[in-house]
């Protein structure tokens, strides 16, 4: 993918595999002192790849309201005591925070489009590639309708902040028949597809986007950075023992 970075310039047959060893190795860390490593180091590869910060804010919203909350369950509710409780919840936090900022710098850098046709270049069944495509272009649509329909009725007057009851029951309302939109929605998307001859097993193979010494490189330094991590993690967690 063309760009002004490094990560932009990376080729996808290589940054795909690359970043997918590196969210392994952080997901699989265990000891709470790795916690600030794996924030530092999805924070330096957002900052390489000049990650706009309104965007990363905008997918961090939900994933790090969710690690706060797990955080303060395992730091109130943990049978070990509420100090192990805390490191497991932070390290959680951590890790939260890290994938989902790896995840958006791969999306940003590679494009969805491409990653789907690397998949494909890498075997993957060509259906369950366009599923997840067409998955993840319509969340977006679905949450701009939602966004319509509320919109829609504040104009209208149906506020119901004063009666939690109402509110809920209109809130299912909405999200039921948003949900009766997306399967219309849908329908219409698979016949449309269908006259257009769409076939998942008919189509041709892809060839590769190609790779040359400065993507080997940067492979090289995302392999040795993730085998770095999880010798950390040994390392921290043979000493505690």
């Amino acid at each position: 993918m063309t760009g002004g970075t490094l990560l932009h310039r990376w080729s996808t047959d290589l940054e795909l595999p690359g970043f997918a060893l590196l969210l392994l190795c952080m997901g699989l860390t265990r000891s709470p002192v790795m916690g600030p490593v794996l924030v530092f180091v999805s924070a330096m590869l957002g900052a390489a790849s000049r990650l706009p910060l309104r965007s990363l804010r905008d997918r961090l919203r939900g994933p790090l309201l969710i690690g706060l909350m797990l955080f303060l369950f395992l730091a109130l509710f943990s049978r070990d005591g509420a100090a192990i409780g805390a490191a497991r919840g932070s390290l959680l936090l951590c890790k939260i925070v890290s994938l989902v900022v790896c995840a958006t710098v791969l999306s940003a850098t590679a494009g969805f489009l491409e990653l789907a046709r690397t998949l494909r270049r890498f075997r993957l069944p060509s259906l369950l590639v366009d599923m997840g495509v067409l998955a993840a272009r319509y969340v977006s649509v679905l949450g701009e309708d939602f966004r319509s329909m509320r919109t829609a009725r504040r104009l209208r007057g149906y506020e119901s902040a004063a009666n939690p009851l109402r509110a809920v029951r209109v809130e299912a309302g909405l999200i039921g028949t948003l949900l009766v939109r997306s399967e219309e929605r849908a329908t219409r998307v698979h016949r449309a597809m269908k006259l257009r001859g769409y076939s998942s097993s008919g189509m041709p193979p892809l060839r590769g986007s190609g790779c040359g010494f400065r993507d080997v490189l940067i492979l090289a330094v995302i392999v040795l950075l993730s085998a770095g991590l999880v010798a950390a993690d040994l390392a921290l967690r043979g000493g505690a023992g």
